[in-house]
């Protein structure tokens, strides 16, 4: 198993990137990060030394897409919550074209997501600095003081060793209604926690525009909501096909309603 997954990786890696050398060279010490990767349809990706694991297990390992139980329909419509400086965006732009749009609180993360897309004039994405929660209006985002780029920041009162900022926050309908979505091929989330009260506060109405999700899970064990099993028994109520992977830290759902015709042909804003 551990074989053929490193087989899979390293098919990607030479399928998806035009200077797979880089991957390499690398590796044995020939260059240092950060790089700049270059996909075969010509999507540039910078690469921090810091996120460089979260790069390879989205573009290499694809563990978002682990678990979807549809491939998505040609030029689809993509929704990024948590997108950090862009790596899932870049990867569905590249992979799938279409439109995505990505939400991001962190100032330094969204400032680097926006280099990360400008260097890509012909895809077609949309940046927006904000948290997505379950409720509008500002939340305080708080995270490591020692990450350039955090990864773990999350809703939380500041603590001594976290900085903190204050960020507008929307929900998912505010989302499909402030962009023109009548419907999502795929909504991604890696919001820290953030996904329980963004879904549990969706109406049946707003969750039924989702065709697909991705989403990684961060339980609360203070809280018997805010895990894998109440969140799959929550979708599967609303109207999805769940599953998730053996740890539960990643959940994949599918609407089991068809994707409308209405939902082709629509522009993006």
């Amino acid at each position: 198993m551990l074989r053929q997954k490193a087989l899979r990786r390293q098919y990607n890696l030479f399928k998806t990137f035009a200077n797979w050398w880089l991957y390499y060279a690398e590796k044995f010490g020939l260059c240092r990060l950060p790089l700049v990767f270059v996909t075969s349809n010509g999507v540039s990706v910078r690469v921090p030394r810091q996120l460089y694991p979260e790069f390879k297990s989205i573009f290499l390992r694809e563990h978002y897409l682990e678990g979807l139980c549809l491939p998505l329909p040609g030029r689809p419509v993509v929704v990024d919550i948590g997108a950090n400086v862009g790596f899932f965006t870049l990867f569905a732009a590249s992979k799938w074209g279409g439109r995505v749009f990505s939400y991001e609180p962190v100032r330094a993360n969204f400032d680097e997501m926006v280099r990360n897309v400008e260097r890509n004039s012909h895809i077609t994405v949309k940046c927006v600095q904000a948290a997505v929660s379950g409720a509008p209006g500002s939340v305080e985002i708080a995270g490591h003081r020692d990450e350039t780029f955090p990864t773990t920041a999350r809703v939380s009162p500041p603590g001594g060793t976290t900085m903190s900022e204050k960020v507008r926050a929307v929900t998912l309908l505010q989302i499909l209604e402030e962009e023109g979505l009548p419907w999502v091929d795929l909504l991604k989330m890696d919001c820290e926690g953030s996904e329980f009260s963004i879904l549990y506060r969706s109406t049946p109405e707003t969750l039924g525009r989702i065709g697909q999700m991705a989403i990684e899970v961060h339980p609360n064990r203070q809280d018997d909501e805010s895990n894998a099993g109440a969140l799959c028994a929550f979708l599967e109520s609303a109207g999805f096909t769940v599953r998730t992977n053996d740890k539960g830290s990643y959940l994949w759902a599918r609407n089991r309603r068809d994707r409308p015709s209405f939902a082709q042909g629509f522009s993006m804003k």
